[in-house]
């Protein structure tokens, strides 16, 4: 069947069960299918349902060596992290999100592929996605949301009692009339709760760099001062957050700015507009994350 993701990992499998779905399976009871794929040292096992324009899927991880779930373009992503933690990556390696135990939130893949990645470990994620155009529909009421730039908040009572409800609905089979339902209900309570969650001391770093990272002279000193903390200090309580260095993240916003809008023109051209002072700055970061700049010169 068809999904709106690929699962990827770095290991031969030795046994692939197609089931017959079961609606009392663990841990979500949801599928119209279930995978489970067998690994010498791991297992993943994969439940998916798909109705008209809607997705469900869960995917269980355990003690896997590598793992990624390529997210494909045109989709808007609930993810709720039931269990361990990923990072969300673009096609080229650079941050868009870490997603941590007991966390939810929502991934928009409008004009590029997402990956989540799960270096080591195990991993428990239930994810409802929709076509893009379908979630523009849904959230049009909710003017002023960036929904490709918001924070993976707690779950708390509401979100598990939701997530409950999802699950008697599938086990009782009336899972099908309800799927919109659950969506509009978690867009509202997301945009609900957003000026809250956005307190998160982190969160407002990351907001100042989203709105300043075109600034060359904004660095690790400047955004330290700002928040009036030691660059070290800093430096750490962000890694915590996020699970890079706000130098990465930093660099990270500043390169998909550049594949956005500048990916067809010279460095030389539009450096400044992507937060560099030089053509050689900007040349060098692209080489670290093996983009390849354009070379013939075309007027911005």
């Amino acid at each position: 069947m068809k999904t709106p993701y690929r699962l990827i990992w770095n290991a031969k499998a030795k046994e692939v069960n197609y089931r017959v779905p079961s609606w009392t399976l663990y841990p979500f009871p949801i599928a119209q299918w279930q995978v489970e794929t067998r690994f010498r040292e791991g297992m993943v096992f994969h439940q998916s349902l798909t109705k008209d324009s809607f997705h469900i899927g869960v995917v269980e991880v355990m003690d896997l060596y590598s793992y990624t779930i390529h997210c494909q373009k045109g989709r808007a992503y609930i993810i709720f992290v039931l269990g361990g933690s990923a990072l969300m990556r673009n096609k080229e390696g650079l941050f868009i999100e870490f997603m941590r135990n007991g966390r939810f939130g929502i991934g928009v893949t409008q004009d590029q592929e997402l990956f989540l990645e799960l270096p080591f470990g195990k991993l428990s994620i239930l994810t409802m996605s929709m076509d893009y155009e379908l979630f523009k529909e849904m959230s049009r009421d909710y003017s002023g949301v960036d929904w490709t730039r918001i924070p993976f908040v707690p779950m708390d009572r509401f979100v598990k009692d939701l997530l409950l409800d999802l699950q008697r609905s599938a086990a009782q089979g009336s899972l099908d009339t309800k799927i919109k339902y659950f969506f509009n209900y978690l867009l509202d309570y997301y945009k609900s709760n957003l000026p809250v969650w956005e307190q998160d001391e982190m969160w407002k770093v990351r907001k100042y760099i989203d709105e300043d990272f075109q600034n060359p002279e904004l660095d690790l000193n400047a955004i330290a001062a700002r928040e009036g903390i030691p660059e070290t200090s800093f430096r750490q309580q962000f890694h915590r957050a996020y699970k890079v260095t706000p130098h990465h993240y930093l660099t990270s916003r500043r390169l998909q700015h550049y594949l956005k809008n500048y990916s067809d023109v010279s460095p030389a051209l539009c450096y400044l507009e992507c937060g560099y002072n030089s053509e050689s700055a900007l040349r060098y970061e692209l080489r670290k994350f093996g983009i390849a700049p354009q070379v013939v010169s075309k007027k911005v």
